[in-house]
């Protein structure tokens, strides 16, 4: 094992760590910072288009044709999530500014990143793709409607324009990654530099928890309590993510129990029991998947928001 492919690999075993340090130090070093801002989007991008790579798009077209989940799931981000934060933000009576920045953040879709933050976290990164592509698609119809009802902002957004965007950002990753797992590289290629792959989203991660800290450092010195207000809120949002791990790891402990109990009183097997069984259970999946991925992606997309 090459020197090269070693440090990838062991990127992609401690993600976590290396981005922890790249938000360190990007606040201890404010130059750096500032000097890797440009670099912010050409990051994202490439991070999208290695994220497509690992996906297999078979299970990206699969919640297409079952779109149940990828509708709740959009349904309560781009709807409920805001109207709720919008009610947490007004019984703490923050300030203006930091109140109106997160309900626009829980209004607002998914960051790009959010598949690649899937992919390391082990989780459903087709499911995330999907909600990125379709939140980010709904955006500009839902978002300035959510600002001027729980705000009064009215935000003008160029529906051109942002779709232009999205365009560029989003389809030429899916050209790139298309025409490499077509021509470029083949699947077992794609498998064997799998870890290779990670390592470099990881090492893309970091120069953009860098590139955002650009302008915080001195920002905290002239608002320190803000700051320290802001921080706050992020780790209580983190909290509201953790209560939705603690929510799925139940279920996954109550259902199988549940469905146990069912069969014990229910001694006689008919269609209308198995009907019913296969019923529960498929809702109690959806329920458990719908919970790890939401609570996931909010932790994962709170600090790129609000940043």
């Amino acid at each position: 094992m090459s020197a090269l492919s070693f440090c990838l690999t062991f990127m992609a075993r401690h993600a976590t760590k290396f981005l922890a340090i790249g938000v360190l130090t990007g606040l201890l070093l404010p130059p750096l910072a500032d000097f890797m801002r440009p670099a912010l989007a050409p990051a994202i991008f490439i991070n999208l288009v290695l994220a497509l790579i690992r996906l297999d798009f078979g299970d990206v077209t699969s919640y297409l044709r079952r779109p149940t989940l990828l509708l709740l799931f959009t349904g309560f981000a781009l709807f409920v999530s805001p109207v709720a934060m919008a009610g947490i933000v007004w019984a703490l009576g923050l300030p203006p500014g930091l109140a109106a920045g997160l309900v626009l953040m829980a209004a607002s879709a998914p960051i790009t990143s959010a598949t690649t933050f899937a992919l390391i976290l082990g989780l459903d990164a087709a499911f995330a793709m999907a909600v990125v592509v379709l939140n980010h698609i709904l955006l500009p119809f839902t978002l300035p409607v959510m600002a001027l009802y729980l705000l009064g902002l009215d935000l003008q957004i160029s529906l051109p324009e942002f779709m232009g965007r999205l365009g560029a950002m989003i389809g030429g990753a899916f050209i790139i990654a298309i025409v490499t797992k077509r021509w470029l590289m083949t699947p077992a290629s794609q498998a064997r530099h799998a870890s290779h792959m990670d390592g470099l989203m990881v090492l893309g991660l970091g120069v953009i928890a860098i590139a955002i800290m650009a302008g915080v450092t001195d920002f905290f010195f002239a608002r320190p309590a803000y700051v320290l207000l802001t921080i706050a809120a992020a780790f209580i949002a983190n909290g509201l993510g953790s209560i939705f791990y603690q929510i799925k790891q139940s279920l996954q402990q109550l259902v199988p129990v549940a469905q146990h109990r069912w069969q014990r009183r229910i001694k006689f097997r008919h269609k209308p029991y198995v009907f019913g069984k296969s019923v529960f259970a498929k809702t109690a999946d959806m329920v458990q998947h719908f919970v790890n991925i939401y609570g996931a992606a909010f932790q994962c997309t709170f600090i790129g928001k609000l940043v």
